[in-house]
């Protein structure tokens, strides 16, 4: 999951933000 959206998890959360936005 951290390493499939580096940037997502920036942007939201490393816990819920790299699921939950996509």
């Amino acid at each position: 999951m951290k390493v499939s959206y580096p940037v997502h998890i920036k942007s939201n959360s490393s816990k819920t933000g790299d699921r939950k936005s996509f």
